[in-house]
């Protein structure tokens, strides 16, 4: 089991079963067309939000912006075509991925 499969099944749990991108079959269809930047930036993901350690949500944006929103062909850290609307489903999702990364990191 590599690192990240913890943080991809919790992140799966509570992103992906509300995302607008799975078939009819549940089955995330994404992968069809283009890569989901969840899947694709998970580890710089894992990181941004296990750095921070603030009860503010901004702080959280900040780190994602960084060490993620950066790193993504769409865009930059400060400005993204994409952000805001339902394109990223990272920055769509990004609370639920905040908990569910937060959770991993507290288990024993």
């Amino acid at each position: 089991m590599d690192r990240l499969s913890k943080y991809r099944a919790a992140i799966t749990l509570s992103v992906c079963s509300i995302c607008r991108k799975p078939d009819e079959d549940g089955v995330c269809d994404q992968t069809s067309r283009e890569q989901c930047a969840i899947e694709l930036y998970l580890d710089r993901i894992v990181e941004a939000v296990s750095r921070v350690h603030s009860g503010k949500y901004e702080d959280y944006v900040s780190a994602l912006r960084e060490t993620v929103c950066t790193h993504c062909g769409e865009g930059s850290g400060e400005y993204c075509d994409h952000r805001g609307t339902d394109v990223c489903m990272l920055d769509r999702y990004f609370p639920l991925i905040i908990e569910a990364v937060e959770r991993v990191n507290a288990q024993p």
